[in-house]
C-alpha cells in the first residue's frame, strides 16, 4: 500500500472513531449521562473500595471509566458478592440511576444481583475506552513532513526519512500510538501530538537565543525522536491503553535507543558521532535521575529537548484536568480548583468557572 493511501485509510478511521462516535449497544458515554438517568452502560471498572456504615451495614464504592472521563458508583445491596467478583481493570455491563451527591455525578447501582454483569473482551467494543486526539492527525503528520524536508544534515535527514516516511508499518503504530497510559496525551494519536508539539517548542526556545551555537537539526531530530520507543511500549488493549510486555521489562528509553540504532545501521555510513548526539537527547530527556533519565542532559540540544518535552506534558496535565474538572462539575457547581493530582503534587486552578479568593 502506498504511504498516501495508507494515510487516506487511517484519516477515515480516526474521523469514525472521532466525536460522539458510539459503539453498538454500549450505553450511553459517562460525560452524556444526566442526573436522574437510568442508564445501562458498558464500564470499567478502575477502583472499588468496601465501607461500612455506621450501623455495621456494608457498601462498595466503585470508580467507572469510559473514554469520555470518571465516575463514582455505589453499591448499597450486593457490595460482598461484586467485591469478590470485580477487580480493577473488569469491564462491565452497570445499571443504576443517576444522582448527585458530594456535588458531583453518582452512578447509584440497582437493587438486583444482575445489575453489574461481567463481560469477556469479545462482549464489549474497546472503543468505548480508547479516547481520541481532538487534533487534525493528517495535519499534523503534514507538519512532521515539513519539518523533516527543512534539516539540512543529509544523514539526519535520511534517518528521519527512514523511520517517518519509508517505514510504513512504524508510521501506523506512530499514528496509532498515545503518550501515555494516563498523565498526558493518553489517547490514540497522542504521541504524534505531544513529538510535533515538542518540536514547535524547542523551535521557539532556540529562536530565543540566536548567540548560542546550537546544532539546529540535531535538536529537531532529538524532538522528532525522543519517544518513539513509546510506539512499542504501549498497546491499545480491549480495555484501554495498557503497557506491552517488553515495555515493562526495558521502558521507551531504552526502546528508543535501539530502533534508532537498527534504523541508522541500515543507512550507509550514518556518522558516529551524531548517533550519539542524538542518542543521548533519547536518553537525557527525562531531565533527571529520579524522573526516570538514565543520564542527564550534557549538551544545550538535550537540554531544550528536555525543557520542552516537560513543559508540553505540564501543560497539557493541566488543560487535561481543567477539562475532567469542568465535565464533573458539570454546571451543578462552580469550584474553581480541580481535585488534588499526585503527578502535578498540587491542585489547580481551573479557568472557565466563577473566580473568588474570599
Amino acid at each position: 500500500m502506498k504511504l498516501g493511501d495508507l494515510l487516506r485509510e487511517k484519516m477515515d478511521e480516526f474521523s469514525r472513531e472521532a466525536g460522539n462516535y458510539l459503539p453498538k449497544n454500549s450505553g450511553k458515554f459517562i460525560s452524556d449521562m444526566e442526573l436522574d438517568d437510568y442508564v445501562s452502560s458498558v464500564l470499567k471498572v478502575t477502583s472499588k473500595r468496601m465501607q461500612t456504615t455506621r450501623d455495621g451495614k456494608n457498601f462498595l464504592l466503585l470508580t467507572f471509566e469510559d473514554r469520555s472521563g470518571t465516575m463514582r458508583g455505589i453499591d448499597w445491596w450486593n457490595a460482598e458478592l461484586n467485591d469478590e467478583r470485580l477487580t480493577q481493570g473488569t469491564v462491565v455491563r452497570v445499571e443504576g440511576k443517576i444522582k448527585l451527591f458530594d456535588a458531583k455525578k453518582q452512578l447509584n447501582i440497582k437493587n438486583s444481583k444482575d445489575a453489574i454483569t461481567v463481560l469477556s473482551k469479545d462482549e464489549y467494543d474497546p472503543k468505548k475506552f480508547i479516547e481520541i486526539t481532538s487534533k487534525d492527525v493528517k495535519a499534523i503528520y503534514d507538519a512532521l513532513l515539513k519539518t523533516i524536508d527543512s534539516i539540512n544534515d543529509k544523514h539526519i535527514k535520511a534517518l528521519l526519512e527512514a523511520v517517518f516516511v519509508h517505514d510504513e508499518k512504524f508510521v501506523v503504530r506512530f499514528l496509532d500510538a498515545p503518550a501515555a497510559t494516563s498523565v498526558h496525551h493518553a489517547y490514540k494519536g497522542g504521541l504524534i501530538e505531544h513529538s510535533l508539539d515538542v518540536v514547535k517548542l524547542v523551535k521557539a526556545i532556540r529562536n530565543n537565543y540566536p548567540d548560542m551555537e546550537i546544532n539546529d537539526d540535531i535538536l529537531i531530530a532529538g524532538a522528532l525522536l525522543h519517544d518513539i520507543g513509546k510506539t512499542k511500549e504501549y498497546i491499545l488493549a480491549s480495555s484501554g491503553i495498557e503497557r506491552s510486555g517488553s515495555g515493562e521489562m526495558l521502558g521507551h528509553i531504552i526502546m528508543g535507543i535501539e530502533m534508532v540504532d537498527r534504523y541508522a545501521d541500515a543507512l550507509e555510513d550514518f556518522p558516529h558521532d551524531l548517533l550519539m548526539e542524538i542518542n543521548h537527547i533519547i536518553l537525557s530527556h527525562h531531565g533527571e535521575i529520579e524522573w526516570g533519565a538514565p543520564i542527564q542532559p550534557k549538551t544545550i540540544e538535550a537540554m531544550i529537548v528536555h525543557s520542552a518535552d516537560n513543559a508540553d506534558s505540564k501543560i497539557a496535565q493541566f488543560r487535561e484536568i481543567t477539562k475532567k474538572t469542568l465535565d464533573d462539575n458539570n454546571a451543578y457547581v462552580q469550584n474553581q480548583w480541580s481535585e488534588y493530582n499526585r503527578f502535578l503534587d498540587r491542585k489547580i486552578k481551573v479557568k472557565g468557572v466563577d473566580q473568588s479568593y474570599e
